[in-house]
């Protein structure tokens, strides 16, 4: 099993997704779990780099299990919240 948080798509190199890509594709049990803040932005071209990046392991045959973070969330809805929201 691969846990990896904090992706940022739009963010990161791209070596890092393709380590990534490489990891889940040597796990003996083919299960990813992303644990929020795949987007940088929550931006619709960074969630569609993550639809594809997704669409590839799943293809692959990895099983992927998703939690959105406060990158994902907070800025789909348009603001960052303060630690004091």
């Amino acid at each position: 099993m691969i846990i990896a948080s904090d992706l940022h798509f739009g963010h990161p190199p791209r070596e890092r997704l393709d380590a990534l890509t490489r990891a889940c594709a040597d796990d003996p049990q083919r299960l990813l779990v992303l644990a929020g803040d795949l987007t940088e932005h929550g931006k619709e071209a960074q969630y569609e780099g993550v639809a594809e990046l997704l669409r590839d392991l799943i293809e692959g045959g990895v099983r992927v299990v998703c939690c959105p973070g406060n990158h994902d969330l907070s800025y789909f809805w348009g603001y960052a919240p303060s630690p004091r929201d």
